[in-house]
């Protein structure tokens, strides 16, 4: 697979953009609110799914697609992979919890998760209307 370099440096921004949201959101639920490790993981995750989200789809792949049936494919899509990802990231979490820095666990997950996210995202996000036939 061909890997277009704007691409990689458009997800990489959009990418550090939605780690710097989630990675606040997780301050503000461990340290401001005290919640527990997991427990700030798993709703950080979310704060972050939903920047993400829209940054890959809209700054990285510059799709703009409103078509019912395309947004539903793309939820659907990146719904599936961030069950995933998600369970991935409580997995490690549990794991590591006792004896790793959580900040640490969650940069180390999104390290790994990125490198495959990135291969999903671009043919998720392919713009169809580009496309000639």
């Amino acid at each position: 697979m061909k890997v277009d370099v704007q691409h990689l440096y458009r997800y990489l921004f959009s990418g550090g953009v939605a780690y710097i949201t989630e990675m606040a959101s997780l301050v503000m639920f461990r340290e401001a609110l005290g919640l527990s490790p997991v427990a700030a993981v798993a709703i950080s995750f979310w704060v972050g799914f939903v920047a993400a989200f829209l940054l890959q789809k809209l700054v990285t792949f510059k799709n703009y697609e409103r078509a019912v049936h395309r947004l539903a494919k793309q939820m659907g899509g990146y719904g599936l992979l961030t069950v995933w990802n998600y369970a991935f990231t409580l997995l490690l979490a549990r794991l590591f919890a006792r004896t790793t820095s959580i900040f640490v666990i969650r940069t180390g997950t999104i390290a790994i998760i990125t490198l495959w996210n990135f291969f999903v995202y671009q043919k998720m996000f392919k713009n169809q209307d580009a496309v000639v036939n």
